[in-house]
């Protein structure tokens, strides 16, 4: 196992050597409940692999199998030399699972709060509601959380047990969403996928029942499914014929497929028009009612679909 254990054991990025005003951005769009002057997003990775193995996911494949963790010291130290030395106030956490280890994730949020800096952050990524509870989310926002991801990857926990084993329920979903509800500065967003081998109309319309049931949820991320090479959805979408890759170009058609508009799969019960269709539908009803929301705090559009 080449893979470095003791993450708290290598040097921070060579911050010096990157022009930090090469990355300056209007910020003035932004979510920004503490009214704080910032103009850089910094991006830190606090963790590496994931325990979960999900059948479309190809994480293990170039970070090991093995989750490794810095300490919430070791994190803070690197938040806290970019605070007083770039005067970093925003900070997007990109780990693919930043929250796995629960009380670390509170140390960390408590190192933050108790070395008084005054930062905002998200997580691109998202968070693990298998390990999640409303106490990690009290203290995350506590320390300066405005924006959290939930990878919920569609509506139908069937589908999201058998075929993507991820083995996240249904209740769970909801109860994040319930205590976040509790955070009225806290912005939610969640990734979802469509075209799996057998998604339905069926599977589609729970997406959409669970998008419409979660009226908190302000952003959403509709993407193609993109079996990666290694993955077990790949090997299971090849050997059940959903696609016929060319093996002997394998790498460079997955690097052409990444930026490309088609879908690589077809599933058996749809044609690929109608996943757009409910692609933009979705994104029609969260754009409306997060405008109604804006306007008149109404959290009971219904969704016709």
């Amino acid at each position: 196992n080449d893979y470095n254990m003791e993450l708290d054991d290598l040097p921070f990025p060579a911050y010096e050597l990157v022009n930090i005003e090469d990355y300056y951005m209007d910020t003035s769009g932004w979510h920004n409940p503490k009214g704080i002057n910032f103009h850089y997003n910094f991006p830190i990775i606090t963790s590496r692999a994931c325990p979960r193995r999900c059948s479309y996911c190809a994480l293990e494949l170039f970070q090991g199998k093995k989750y490794r963790a810095r300490s919430a010291k070791n994190v803070c130290d690197e938040i806290e030399f970019l605070y007083s030395k770039y005067d970093c106030r925003y900070i997007s956490f990109i780990d693919d699972n930043m929250t796995v280890q629960k009380q670390r994730t509170i140390d960390l949020m408590d190192e933050i709060k108790d070395r008084k800096l005054d930062i905002q952050f998200d997580t691109s990524n998202g968070v693990d509601l298998d390990t999640f509870s409303e106490e990690l989310l009290d203290s995350m926002v506590d320390a300066g959380a405005v924006r959290l991801t939930v990878a919920i990857e569609t509506g139908s926990e069937d589908m999201r047990k058998k075929i993507l084993h991820k083995h996240v329920r249904n209740y769970k979903i909801f109860k994040f969403f319930k205590w976040a509800e509790k955070h009225e500065d806290l912005v939610l967003a969640s990734y979802f996928v469509i075209g799996f081998p057998y998604e339905s109309h069926e599977t589609l319309n729970e997406t959409a029942k669970m998008i419409e049931q979660i009226p908190s949820l302000e952003w959403v991320g509709i993407h193609k499914l993109l079996p990666f090479y290694g993955t077990a959805m790949f090997d299971y979408c090849h050997e059940e014929g959903f696609i016929k890759p060319d093996m002997a170009n394998i790498h460079n058609e997955m690097a052409s497929a990444s930026y490309d508009e088609d879908y690589m799969v077809k599933p058996e019960a749809l044609e690929i028009f109608e996943l757009e269709e409910f692609k933009d539908m979705i994104y029609e009803f969260v754009a409306e009612r997060r405008k109604a929301r804006i306007l008149s705090k109404n959290k009971g559009v219904p969704l016709e679909f």
